[in-house]
């Protein structure tokens, strides 16, 4: 190899290695920037809320359905997660309007009516949860509360 190409190479190793010990440094401050907007998401969907309450719009956030520039989910927590165990509380409210649902369609209404897109495991374990204690009932793949009046 020739002096210009060595040069060249060793330029090349000093910076890898510069990137290499930044690396670090750069996927932190994209973690605590990440948090940040996490809490900013959460304020701005107070905010939206309490907007709504005042409009007589009711209590639903505005969905990233209706406004693109919205993040979707809009309630997460820190961690990018829904708070823990909330999807059964709103399970629990959707089938308490006394509607039948098959399982996408109660993920789809939760979506709907609250904001948040829950995954398929979360959305079938609480209303499975709800169907082994008695609380909803199951009929060819609808689901809705049962009759026997379960405890959630």
């Amino acid at each position: 190899m020739n002096q210009r190409t060595v040069r060249g190479l060793e330029a090349l190793k000093r910076s890898a290695n510069e990137a290499k010990d930044a690396l670090p440094d750069l996927i932190k401050d994209r973690d605590d920037l990440l948090g940040q907007l996490n809490i900013l998401n959460a304020q701005i969907q107070a905010a939206q809320m309490l907007v709504n309450a005042f409009q007589g719009d009711g209590m639903k956030p505005e969905s990233h359905k209706d406004n693109p520039a919205l993040p979707h989910p809009i309630l997460r927590g820190t961690d990018g997660r829904a708070p823990r165990r909330l999807v059964y509380e709103h399970v629990r409210q959707l089938l308490e309007s006394g509607g039948k649902f098959t399982e996408q369609q109660v993920r789809s209404e939760i979506d709907k009516k609250f904001g948040i897109l829950y995954g398929r495991t979360s959305i079938y374990r609480a209303l499975a949860q709800g169907l082994s204690n008695g609380t909803y009932e199951r009929r060819e793949g609808i689901w809705q509360m049962s009759n026997k009046g379960g405890q959630a």
